[in-house]
Order: C-alpha cells, then structure tokens, then sequence
C-alpha cells in the first residue's frame, strides 16, 4: 500500500471510489436515483438558500455513509470468507447506520420541503 503523493492523486482516488460506488453498489444508485428526485424537486419548488445547504448535506451525509457501509462489507468479506456471526453483526450494524441516516433524510426532506 501506498501513501498518496499529491492532493491531485488524492482526487483521483476519491473520484475513483464514488465510481466504484457508482458502477458496482446497487444501494448507492438507489440513493443517487432519490437525490437527483429531491434535486429536480428542490429547483421544481425554488427551496430558498438555507433550505438548499440543508437539503445538500443530508444528500452528503447519506452517500457518504453508503459507501462506508459498502467498504465495511467488502473489507468483512475480504478477510472472512466463510460465514461468521461476529462478520454478520458487523455488516448489520453497518447497514443499520445507513437505515438510521435514511430514515432521517426522509423526515428531514419533508420538513424541507413541506413544512414552512
């Protein structure tokens, strides 16, 4: 394993991962599916400035926990390959995490968009 040697090497490993997600995490298109809803939803309204950082870091937040989940299970089934109660108690939790901020995003988004 190597350490980056640029912030430009940097960006493109990031960019890199949220491909991965993108191309090989069907969770993660789920979600980029709803966000680009609640995006066309939020210009469709005109949500004013503050509703729109809310709106945007609850987007963050979620897509950003689905792929720490996602790299969660891969790094479980890496090291484990058969089934292990303790493996599977450490994906749930994960997966729970992302159920916890989801949840969330739906409440949060319709008192974005619904209550004034």
């Amino acid at each position: 394993m190597y350490k980056s040697k640029s912030l430009i090497h940097s960006f493109k490993h990031a960019f890199s991962g949220m491909a991965f997600a993108f191309f090989h995490e069907k969770n993660f298109k789920i979600h980029l599916t709803a966000t680009v809803l609640v995006i066309g939803l939020g210009l469709y309204v005109n949500l004013s400035a503050l509703r729109w950082v809310l709106l945007l870091l609850q987007i963050a937040l979620v897509l950003s926990v689905e792929m720490i989940n996602s790299a969660f299970e891969r790094t479980v089934d890496m090291i484990i390959s058969e089934y292990h109660t303790e493996a599977k108690r450490i994906k749930d939790m994960a997966a729970g995490a992302v159920l916890v901020v989801s949840l969330t995003a739906v409440i949060n988004g319709f008192l974005i968009f619904f209550v004034r």
